[in-house]
Protein backbone atom coordinates (compact mmCIF):
# COMPACT_ATOMS: atom_id res chain seq x y z
CA UNK A 1 0.00 0.00 0.00
CA UNK A 2 0.94 3.45 -0.84
CA UNK A 3 -0.77 6.66 -0.15
CA UNK A 4 0.12 8.96 -3.04
CA UNK A 5 -1.16 12.15 -4.08
CA UNK A 6 -4.86 10.66 -5.65
CA UNK A 7 -6.58 12.80 -8.43
CA UNK A 8 -9.74 13.25 -8.15
CA UNK A 9 -11.63 13.99 -10.73
CA UNK A 10 -14.97 16.31 -10.36
CA UNK A 11 -17.38 16.05 -13.23
CA UNK A 12 -20.48 18.38 -13.32
CA UNK A 13 -22.13 20.91 -15.51
CA UNK A 14 -21.09 24.68 -14.59
CA UNK A 15 -23.12 27.22 -13.97
CA UNK A 16 -25.87 25.66 -11.70
CA UNK A 17 -23.04 23.78 -9.48
CA UNK A 18 -20.35 26.53 -8.91
CA UNK A 19 -21.06 26.16 -4.98
CA UNK A 20 -21.04 22.45 -4.82
CA UNK A 21 -17.82 22.31 -7.03
CA UNK A 22 -15.98 25.24 -4.91
CA UNK A 23 -16.91 23.46 -1.74
CA UNK A 24 -15.71 20.00 -2.95
CA UNK A 25 -12.20 21.65 -3.79
CA UNK A 26 -11.87 23.04 -0.64
CA UNK A 27 -12.65 19.53 1.50
CA UNK A 28 -10.52 17.79 -0.97
CA UNK A 29 -7.82 20.52 -0.09
CA UNK A 30 -7.86 19.93 3.33
CA UNK A 31 -6.39 16.46 2.84
CA UNK A 32 -2.75 15.91 1.72
CA UNK A 33 -3.61 12.59 -0.23
CA UNK A 34 -5.83 13.76 -2.31
CA UNK A 35 -5.83 16.75 -5.18
CA UNK A 36 -9.29 18.55 -7.10
CA UNK A 37 -8.99 17.77 -11.19
CA UNK A 38 -11.54 19.76 -12.59
CA UNK A 39 -12.53 22.46 -15.28
CA UNK A 40 -11.46 25.21 -13.03
CA UNK A 41 -7.87 24.39 -13.36
CA UNK A 42 -7.79 23.58 -16.81
CA UNK A 43 -6.17 26.77 -18.04
CA UNK A 44 -5.39 27.61 -21.93
CA UNK A 45 -4.98 25.11 -24.00
CA UNK A 46 -4.70 24.27 -27.72
CA UNK A 47 -7.34 20.84 -27.25
CA UNK A 48 -11.34 21.30 -27.01
CA UNK A 49 -12.58 21.52 -24.00
CA UNK A 50 -14.24 18.06 -23.97
CA UNK A 51 -10.58 16.66 -24.94
CA UNK A 52 -9.24 18.64 -21.87
CA UNK A 53 -11.60 17.22 -19.98
CA UNK A 54 -11.69 13.35 -21.05
CA UNK A 55 -7.53 13.51 -21.12
CA UNK A 56 -7.93 14.63 -17.05
CA UNK A 57 -10.15 11.71 -16.77
CA UNK A 58 -7.90 8.96 -18.13
CA UNK A 59 -5.05 10.52 -15.41
CA UNK A 60 -6.99 10.24 -12.36
CA UNK A 61 -7.96 7.38 -10.25
CA UNK A 62 -11.16 8.45 -8.77
CA UNK A 63 -14.27 10.40 -10.70
CA UNK A 64 -16.88 12.06 -8.40
CA UNK A 65 -19.90 13.11 -10.90
CA UNK A 66 -22.54 15.49 -9.42
CA UNK A 67 -25.57 15.71 -11.16
CA UNK A 68 -28.11 18.62 -10.74
CA UNK A 69 -30.78 19.86 -13.10
CA UNK A 70 -28.67 20.48 -16.32
CA UNK A 71 -27.72 18.62 -18.54
CA UNK A 72 -25.56 21.54 -20.62
CA UNK A 73 -23.11 20.41 -23.35
CA UNK A 74 -23.25 16.92 -22.49
CA UNK A 75 -19.65 16.91 -21.46
CA UNK A 76 -20.22 15.57 -17.83
CA UNK A 77 -22.00 12.24 -19.33
CA UNK A 78 -18.57 12.60 -21.89
CA UNK A 79 -16.42 11.93 -18.64
CA UNK A 80 -18.54 9.85 -16.78
CA UNK A 81 -18.61 7.04 -19.91
CA UNK A 82 -14.81 7.89 -20.05
CA UNK A 83 -14.74 7.02 -16.43
CA UNK A 84 -16.13 3.68 -16.91
CA UNK A 85 -14.19 2.90 -19.93
CA UNK A 86 -11.07 3.44 -17.75
CA UNK A 87 -12.84 1.53 -14.92
CA UNK A 88 -12.25 3.98 -12.37
CA UNK A 89 -14.09 4.04 -9.26
CA UNK A 90 -17.30 6.32 -8.96
CA UNK A 91 -19.14 8.20 -7.06
CA UNK A 92 -22.29 9.79 -8.09
CA UNK A 93 -24.88 12.61 -6.37
CA UNK A 94 -27.80 13.99 -7.19
CA UNK A 95 -29.09 17.35 -5.99
CA UNK A 96 -32.56 16.79 -4.97
CA UNK A 97 -35.02 18.29 -7.32
CA UNK A 98 -36.36 20.42 -4.64
CA UNK A 99 -33.36 22.11 -4.17
CA UNK A 100 -33.11 22.80 -7.44
CA UNK A 101 -34.31 26.51 -8.59
CA UNK A 102 -35.25 27.54 -12.06
CA UNK A 103 -32.70 28.97 -12.82
CA UNK A 104 -30.78 25.83 -12.43
CA UNK A 105 -32.53 23.83 -15.02
CA UNK A 106 -31.43 23.75 -19.05
CA UNK A 107 -34.42 26.21 -20.92
CA UNK A 108 -33.49 24.62 -24.10
CA UNK A 109 -35.88 22.39 -25.77
CA UNK A 110 -35.01 18.08 -25.43
CA UNK A 111 -32.15 18.79 -22.63
CA UNK A 112 -34.60 18.43 -20.15
CA UNK A 113 -35.18 14.51 -21.12
CA UNK A 114 -31.48 14.21 -22.53
CA UNK A 115 -30.62 14.63 -18.22
CA UNK A 116 -33.40 12.06 -17.62
CA UNK A 117 -31.55 9.27 -19.92
CA UNK A 118 -28.26 10.39 -18.23
CA UNK A 119 -29.62 9.93 -14.31
CA UNK A 120 -31.35 6.83 -15.62
CA UNK A 121 -28.09 5.04 -17.13
CA UNK A 122 -26.32 6.74 -13.60
CA UNK A 123 -28.59 4.67 -11.82
CA UNK A 124 -28.74 1.59 -13.22
CA UNK A 125 -27.71 -1.37 -10.60
CA UNK A 126 -25.72 -3.05 -13.25
CA UNK A 127 -23.19 -0.22 -13.21
CA UNK A 128 -22.38 -1.39 -9.64
CA UNK A 129 -22.36 2.13 -7.80
CA UNK A 130 -25.31 3.60 -5.56
CA UNK A 131 -26.50 7.43 -6.13
CA UNK A 132 -26.62 9.62 -2.77
CA UNK A 133 -28.98 12.52 -2.55
CA UNK A 134 -27.92 15.88 -1.42
CA UNK A 135 -29.61 18.74 -0.73
CA UNK A 136 -27.17 21.55 -0.95
CA UNK A 137 -23.07 21.84 -0.86
CA UNK A 138 -22.03 21.28 2.83
CA UNK A 139 -24.04 18.07 3.00
CA UNK A 140 -22.60 17.09 -0.49
CA UNK A 141 -18.86 17.78 1.08
CA UNK A 142 -19.81 16.07 4.23
CA UNK A 143 -21.30 12.81 2.04
CA UNK A 144 -18.17 12.86 -0.08
CA UNK A 145 -15.45 12.94 3.14
CA UNK A 146 -17.71 9.83 4.44
CA UNK A 147 -17.65 7.90 0.58
CA UNK A 148 -13.72 8.97 0.45
CA UNK A 149 -12.84 7.46 3.17
CA UNK A 150 -14.64 4.21 2.80
CA UNK A 151 -13.09 4.12 -0.93
CA UNK A 152 -9.57 4.70 0.25
CA UNK A 153 -9.99 1.85 2.92
CA UNK A 154 -10.94 -0.52 0.52
CA UNK A 155 -8.63 0.62 -2.26
CA UNK A 156 -4.91 0.66 -0.25
CA UNK A 157 -5.28 -0.71 3.21
CA UNK A 158 -8.02 -3.56 2.57
CA UNK A 159 -5.71 -5.91 0.46
CA UNK A 160 -1.93 -5.25 2.81
CA UNK A 161 -4.08 -5.91 5.66
CA UNK A 162 -4.94 -9.19 4.03
CA UNK A 163 -1.74 -10.04 3.10
CA UNK A 164 -0.33 -9.17 6.89
CA UNK A 165 -3.17 -11.39 8.11
CA UNK A 166 -1.42 -14.84 6.19
CA UNK A 167 1.97 -13.51 7.53
CA UNK A 168 2.80 -12.75 3.52
CA UNK A 169 4.85 -9.55 5.19
CA UNK A 170 8.21 -9.56 5.92
CA UNK A 171 9.67 -7.21 8.83
CA UNK A 172 10.43 -4.06 6.33
CA UNK A 173 6.95 -4.54 4.58
CA UNK A 174 5.08 -5.03 7.82
CA UNK A 175 7.42 -1.80 8.65
CA UNK A 176 5.44 -0.20 5.85
CA UNK A 177 2.22 -1.25 6.53
CA UNK A 178 2.60 0.26 10.34
CA UNK A 179 3.50 3.74 8.54
CA UNK A 180 0.61 3.51 6.32
CA UNK A 181 -2.00 2.75 9.19
CA UNK A 182 -0.93 5.85 10.84
CA UNK A 183 -1.41 7.72 7.42
CA UNK A 184 -4.52 6.29 7.22
CA UNK A 185 -5.49 7.53 10.53
CA UNK A 186 -4.51 10.83 10.23
CA UNK A 187 -6.25 11.34 7.20
CA UNK A 188 -9.44 9.35 8.78
CA UNK A 189 -9.13 12.43 11.34
CA UNK A 190 -9.34 15.23 8.66
CA UNK A 191 -11.79 13.77 7.20
CA UNK A 192 -13.53 12.78 10.38
CA UNK A 193 -13.14 16.24 11.89
CA UNK A 194 -14.76 17.57 8.33
CA UNK A 195 -17.59 15.82 8.41
CA UNK A 196 -18.40 16.70 12.44
CA UNK A 197 -17.89 20.24 11.80
CA UNK A 198 -20.97 19.64 9.26
CA UNK A 199 -23.75 17.59 11.82
CA UNK A 200 -23.58 21.30 13.59
CA UNK A 201 -25.86 22.19 9.89
CA UNK A 202 -27.05 19.28 9.92
CA UNK A 203 -28.30 16.18 12.35
CA UNK A 204 -28.88 13.53 10.07
CA UNK A 205 -25.47 13.77 8.50
CA UNK A 206 -24.04 12.17 11.65
CA UNK A 207 -24.21 9.09 9.76
CA UNK A 208 -21.53 10.14 7.71
CA UNK A 209 -19.10 10.79 10.80
CA UNK A 210 -20.09 7.61 12.27
CA UNK A 211 -19.42 5.27 8.98
CA UNK A 212 -15.95 6.89 8.82
CA UNK A 213 -15.15 5.55 12.48
CA UNK A 214 -16.15 2.11 11.47
CA UNK A 215 -13.61 0.75 9.62
CA UNK A 216 -11.01 1.70 11.79
CA UNK A 217 -13.36 0.80 15.16
CA UNK A 218 -13.70 -2.75 14.10
CA UNK A 219 -12.30 -3.99 11.02
CA UNK A 220 -8.78 -2.78 11.02
CA UNK A 221 -7.63 -3.86 14.97
CA UNK A 222 -9.76 -7.13 14.21
CA UNK A 223 -7.56 -7.82 11.57
CA UNK A 224 -4.68 -6.81 12.88
CA UNK A 225 -4.78 -9.10 16.18
CA UNK A 226 -4.25 -11.85 13.59
CA UNK A 227 -0.49 -11.12 14.00
CA UNK A 228 2.04 -10.29 16.92
CA UNK A 229 3.00 -7.17 18.27
CA UNK A 230 0.15 -4.89 17.08
CA UNK A 231 -1.18 -3.71 20.34
CA UNK A 232 0.31 -0.49 20.82
CA UNK A 233 -0.72 0.36 16.56
CA UNK A 234 -4.46 -0.58 17.70
CA UNK A 235 -4.75 1.35 20.73
CA UNK A 236 -3.16 4.44 18.97
CA UNK A 237 -5.99 3.68 16.63
CA UNK A 238 -8.81 3.13 18.81
CA UNK A 239 -7.65 6.43 20.94
CA UNK A 240 -7.78 8.50 17.87
CA UNK A 241 -11.52 7.15 17.26
CA UNK A 242 -12.08 8.39 21.30
CA UNK A 243 -10.89 11.62 20.74
CA UNK A 244 -13.25 12.18 17.57
CA UNK A 245 -16.04 10.46 18.84
CA UNK A 246 -15.79 12.38 22.12
CA UNK A 247 -15.70 15.78 20.23
CA UNK A 248 -18.66 14.34 17.77
CA UNK A 249 -20.62 13.90 20.88
CA UNK A 250 -20.41 17.24 22.09
CA UNK A 251 -21.04 18.80 18.99
CA UNK A 252 -24.35 16.10 18.51
CA UNK A 253 -25.90 16.80 21.62
CA UNK A 254 -25.01 13.84 22.87
CA UNK A 255 -26.68 11.67 20.04
CA UNK A 256 -27.42 8.17 21.01
CA UNK A 257 -25.29 6.32 18.37
CA UNK A 258 -22.60 8.56 18.77
CA UNK A 259 -23.01 7.40 22.67
CA UNK A 260 -23.05 3.62 21.85
CA UNK A 261 -19.76 3.92 19.36
CA UNK A 262 -17.97 5.20 22.46
CA UNK A 263 -18.84 2.46 24.99
CA UNK A 264 -17.87 0.01 22.17
CA UNK A 265 -14.61 1.99 21.71
CA UNK A 266 -13.80 2.26 25.38
CA UNK A 267 -14.48 -1.50 25.95
CA UNK A 268 -12.10 -2.23 22.99
CA UNK A 269 -9.86 0.09 24.51
CA UNK A 270 -9.53 -2.24 27.75
CA UNK A 271 -9.26 -5.17 25.62
CA UNK A 272 -6.02 -3.72 24.00
CA UNK A 273 -4.76 -2.39 27.14
CA UNK A 274 -5.39 -5.76 29.09
CA UNK A 275 -3.22 -7.32 26.52
CA UNK A 276 -0.34 -4.92 27.27
CA UNK A 277 -0.60 -5.78 30.70
CA UNK A 278 -1.60 -1.98 31.91
CA UNK A 279 -3.95 -2.94 34.67
CA UNK A 280 -5.15 0.51 35.96
CA UNK A 281 -5.72 1.85 32.43
CA UNK A 282 -7.57 -0.80 31.19
CA UNK A 283 -10.04 -0.92 34.64
CA UNK A 284 -10.36 2.80 33.76
CA UNK A 285 -11.26 2.37 29.91
CA UNK A 286 -14.12 -0.61 31.65
CA UNK A 287 -15.19 1.50 33.88
CA UNK A 288 -16.00 4.60 30.99
CA UNK A 289 -17.08 1.97 28.64
CA UNK A 290 -19.48 0.80 31.92
CA UNK A 291 -21.36 4.18 32.18
CA UNK A 292 -21.77 4.89 28.73
CA UNK A 293 -23.84 2.17 28.90
CA UNK A 294 -25.31 2.77 32.01
CA UNK A 295 -26.62 5.66 30.05
CA UNK A 296 -27.88 3.59 27.06
CA UNK A 297 -29.61 1.38 29.42
CA UNK A 298 -31.61 4.51 30.35
CA UNK A 299 -32.62 5.66 27.07
CA UNK A 300 -33.35 1.79 26.05
CA UNK A 301 -34.00 -0.16 28.85
CA UNK A 302 -35.21 -2.94 26.39
CA UNK A 303 -32.28 -3.28 24.59
CA UNK A 304 -30.36 -6.98 25.63
CA UNK A 305 -27.14 -5.05 23.99
CA UNK A 306 -27.04 -2.77 26.17
CA UNK A 307 -27.68 -4.81 29.56
CA UNK A 308 -25.07 -7.68 28.04
CA UNK A 309 -21.98 -4.33 27.32
CA UNK A 310 -22.68 -3.35 30.55
CA UNK A 311 -22.57 -7.20 32.13
CA UNK A 312 -18.74 -7.41 29.92
CA UNK A 313 -17.26 -4.34 30.97
CA UNK A 314 -18.34 -5.12 34.62
CA UNK A 315 -17.10 -8.63 35.02
CA UNK A 316 -13.78 -7.68 33.41
CA UNK A 317 -13.17 -4.68 35.63
CA UNK A 318 -13.42 -7.49 38.61
CA UNK A 319 -11.07 -9.40 37.44
CA UNK A 320 -8.50 -6.92 36.88
CA UNK A 321 -9.71 -6.01 40.85
CA UNK A 322 -8.87 -9.70 41.92
CA UNK A 323 -5.70 -9.46 40.11
CA UNK A 324 -4.74 -6.68 42.18
CA UNK A 325 -5.65 -8.23 45.54
CA UNK A 326 -8.93 -6.13 46.15
CA UNK A 327 -11.62 -8.83 46.23
CA UNK A 328 -14.09 -6.68 48.14
CA UNK A 329 -14.33 -4.15 45.01
CA UNK A 330 -13.83 -7.28 42.52
CA UNK A 331 -17.07 -8.55 44.57
CA UNK A 332 -18.96 -5.12 43.82
CA UNK A 333 -18.04 -5.21 40.33
CA UNK A 334 -19.47 -8.58 40.08
CA UNK A 335 -22.84 -8.22 41.84
CA UNK A 336 -23.30 -5.26 39.32
CA UNK A 337 -22.62 -7.08 36.65
CA UNK A 338 -24.87 -9.87 37.42
CA UNK A 339 -27.75 -7.31 37.89
CA UNK A 340 -27.33 -6.38 34.22
CA UNK A 341 -26.81 -10.37 33.07
CA UNK A 342 -30.00 -10.79 35.10
CA UNK A 343 -31.48 -7.88 33.18
CA UNK A 344 -29.85 -9.20 29.63
CA UNK A 345 -31.39 -12.63 30.33
CA UNK A 346 -34.78 -11.55 30.86
CA UNK A 347 -34.63 -9.77 27.49
CA UNK A 348 -33.50 -12.18 24.86
CA UNK A 349 -32.88 -15.87 26.71
CA UNK A 350 -29.36 -16.37 24.65
CA UNK A 351 -27.56 -14.41 27.55
CA UNK A 352 -28.63 -16.70 30.68
CA UNK A 353 -25.45 -18.69 30.43
CA UNK A 354 -23.83 -14.84 31.03
CA UNK A 355 -26.00 -14.42 33.91
CA UNK A 356 -25.18 -17.75 35.85
CA UNK A 357 -21.17 -17.24 35.26
CA UNK A 358 -21.60 -13.46 36.45
CA UNK A 359 -23.87 -15.28 39.51
CA UNK A 360 -21.49 -17.52 40.48
CA UNK A 361 -18.53 -15.12 40.29
CA UNK A 362 -20.45 -13.18 43.15
CA UNK A 363 -21.23 -16.46 45.11
CA UNK A 364 -17.33 -17.56 44.99
CA UNK A 365 -16.31 -14.02 46.38
CA UNK A 366 -18.94 -14.19 48.76
CA UNK A 367 -17.19 -17.34 50.64
CA UNK A 368 -15.82 -16.87 54.28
Amino acid sequence: MALNIIRVFVSSTWLDLKPERATVEALLEKFRDTKFIGMEHFGSRDETTRQASLDEVDRSELYIGIIGGRYGSGITEAEYDRSRARKLACLIYFKEDAAIPPEGRDAEPGKAELLTRFRDKLRDPARGHTVTEFSGAHELASRIAGDLHNWLFDRYLTPALESAATGALDAAQAAALGGDLRRLAALNRELSAQVAEERRRLDEQRRVALDAFYRLTYVVPDTLARYPDTARERESLVRDNLNQLDRLYKLSSGAHEVLRELATNHRLLATILLEENKLKAALSAFARSADYCTELIRLQPGNALYHRDRTVSLLNAGLILERQDDPAAAREQYEAGSQSARHAAELDPQWSELARDAASRVKRLSRP
